[in-house]
């Protein structure tokens, strides 16, 4: 069967059965956790922690505690007003933000790549752009970022809000204003976006009717878990972490010693330690670390292990790969050879050390070339040869020339100083001319001349 490539598909395919051995390491437990488990009035839990090693990885110096949490980007240092971990959310306060009630210089929310990724502002949190320019992007092309916020307007934002009321006061107008997601200040900052100043409103869906007095101003941010087996880790009387080296999963069990899983295995002594057999795309989405494995091996031909022993199975890697449709068998049976342009790298059929084609061999005693046919003007071109001269063109007007040598062109024919041009006719009746001659230009004519006496 023949195979189909797709995105999330490798060009080679790994077809092989994957032994993975996990290692269990025989220590003791001792119930001290090494992670802090709070600050201030607020919960320290999985997948977050303050000291190097709690938590998870990806959320790895983001924390930081001194009387309160704080949560680090960036633009800033932002003091965490809650978790949610059920709901698995986290309430920010910007102190540099504007609010309803204070006005604060200019100002942008700015995260890492990664943050974005793993704890973005929740789709409630609502960023309000303030004193907007009527040039700004969002009120031009890139409009539709702005939406109908529950009913609310510009107008009830200025005249409700006395932070905000100054606007309106120094423009006897109402500025621009713009209700959007984190999107948009996530790529295009405070200046490209040409407004002064902003705000982020929480809980948005629950806000119709409700004034902007009202509402509560804050950035929710959403995280996610990975499942690493947390919870049974925790079951065990452990903390989870990881390893500060590998940031693989890690068991905290005490303050000098971890377990990989669960702290209550490292009481089994003597027991068989877990394996998995998979395939290729485990190994290819988590390393081993991640696997929290120590070791593993690759077997080949699995389908017909069936009642084999390990010792006589084929360890080895097998891979399978796919040709695509170049027309090479067409190149071939023209005795050539398949191959590809090192410039283009388009398929080329290689014929010879000399001559290649485009898809097959052709006869040897073919002519391999291009044959251009061309067209001549009347420009009196013979006229000219015949008076000896070189058919040409003037270099400025590119008009007819006939160059008759390095100093001296005509237009149509040569002429010696004398008015005489050169002819090929043969001897006139008067002895004149013959091959290659001089005759009068004109017809014959005689020269007078006259003596005056000076006596």
């Amino acid at each position: 069967m023949q195979s189909t490539l797709t995105p999330y598909t490798p060009f080679f395919k790994l077809r092989i059965l994957t032994l993975l051995l996990l290692q269990l390491q025989i220590l003791p437990t001792l119930t001290l956790s090494p992670c802090r488990t709070s600050c201030g009035n607020v919960a320290i839990k999985y997948p977050f922690g303050l000291d190097d090693g709690c938590g998870a990885p990806q959320f790895r110096h983001m924390f930081n505690c001194t009387t309160d949490l704080f949560f680090t980007t960036p633009s800033g240092v932002y003091k965490v007003q809650s978790i949610d971990y059920d709901k698995k959310t986290m309430v920010v306060y910007d102190p540099a933000m504007s609010t309803c009630s204070i006005l604060q210089p200019h100002h942008d929310f700015v995260m890492t790549d990664i943050q974005s990724v793993i704890i973005p502002p929740s789709p409630d949190t609502i960023f309000v752009l303030l004193n907007c320019s009527i040039d700004s992007p969002v009120l031009n092309h890139y409009k539709n970022l702005c939406f109908n916020f529950s009913g609310h307007s510009c107008d009830e934002l200025y005249g409700s809000c006395n932070a905000f009321r100054l606007f309106h006061l120094l423009t006897n107008s109402t500025p621009p204003c713009c209700f959007t997601g984190y999107d948009t200040v996530k790529y295009m900052s405070m200046n490209i976006l040409d407004c002064t100043h902003y705000t982020t409103v929480i809980n948005s869906d629950n806000l119709k009717g409700i004034g902007p007095l009202d509402w509560v101003y804050g950035i929710k941010l959403s995280f996610t878990v990975a499942e690493t087996g947390c919870e049974r880790c925790a079951g065990s009387g452990g903390t989870c972490g990881f390893d500060t080296e590998t940031v693989g999963f890690s068991c905290l069990c005490s303050t000098s010693m971890n377990a990989t899983r669960e702290c209550e295995s490292l009481f089994q002594l003597f027991g068989t330690p877990p394996c998995c057999f998979t395939g290729y795309d485990t190994v290819k989405y988590m390393s081993m670390n991640i696997l929290d494995c120590t070791h593993y091996t690759t077997v080949i031909n699995s389908d017909n292990l069936k009642g084999i022993g390990p010792l006589d199975w084929v360890y080895g890697i097998k891979l399978s790969f796919t040709v695509a449709e170049t027309g090479c068998e067409r190149c071939a049976g023209s005795g050539g050879t398949c191959g590809f342009d090192t410039e283009t790298v388009g398929f080329s059929c290689l014929c010879s050390t000399s001559m290649n084609a485009t898809r097959e061999c052709g006869p040897l005693d073919w002519v391999y070339g291009i044959k251009l046919s061309f067209t001549v003007a009347e420009t009196g071109c013979e006229r000219c040869a015949g008076s000896g001269g070189t058919c040409g063109f003037d270099t400025e007007t590119v008009g007819f020339s006939c160059l008759c040598s390095t100093s001296m062109n005509a237009t149509r024919e040569c002429v010696d100083s004398n008015g005489f041009v050169a002819a090929a006719r043969g001897e006139d009746e008067r002895g004149f001319g013959g091959a290659g001659g001089w005759v009068p230009s004109e017809a014959p004519y005689s020269v007078g001349v006259a003596f005056e006496s000076l006596e």
